[in-house]
């Protein structure tokens, strides 16, 4: 029970309103009663990775507390999902912040690059196509091409096969 807390304890602590931690809490716990029948033993892929608390008669305790950060992410995203318009803007925001941040990055890395972002061209066969980004430095050409798509836990915890699949999915299927 010490380490058990509530949202109200939360918000004090905090000065963010009650009713928006109790929500916070509650999405990014579980529920006695949640997880699968079948879960014996922490695998790698476990619902603790995206999930750091667990919920019981209002009160709750982080078990996993990389997952309070690390986890928002893949949460937030699993429930834009439900509204296709709304992830169809959150997906095309969340790209074009990924090329605006890389090309900050690399300007911070080279300060004497020519940087250029968003360039279309036409390739040999006469399709449009874009490059996110062509970084000149020095004698090399860096030729920039962004994927905001997520990786699967699996992938994340370094499993080749789901890794080889993700970056497949990432990479081919946008082109």
């Amino acid at each position: 029970e010490t380490l058990a807390f509530t949202p109200e304890a939360l918000s004090s602590r905090s000065g963010i309103d009650p009713a928006i931690c109790a929500a916070y809490l509650k999405f990014m716990s579980v529920g006695f009663g949640e997880v699968s029948a079948d879960y014996r033993l922490p695998s790698a892929t476990q619902p603790f990775q995206q999930r750091g608390l667990v919920r019981h008669d209002g009160r709750f305790i982080v078990v996993t507390p990389y997952a309070l950060v690390h986890g928002l992410r893949s949460r937030l995203e699993e429930a834009i999902k439900a509204d296709a318009a709304q992830w169809d803007r959150y997906a095309r925001h969340r790209g074009l912040y990924l090329e605006e941040s890389a090309l900050t990055r690399f300007a911070a890395v080279f300060p004497k690059a020519e940087i250029y972002g968003n360039l279309k061209y036409t390739t040999a066969d006469g399709k449009d196509a874009e490059l996110d980004a062509l970084v000149l430095f020095d004698n090399i050409a860096f030729l920039v091409e962004c994927k905001a798509g997520a990786m699967t836990l699996a992938a994340r915890r370094g499993d080749p096969l789901s890794m080889e699949r993700d970056l497949k999915k990432l990479l081919v299927a946008s082109h």
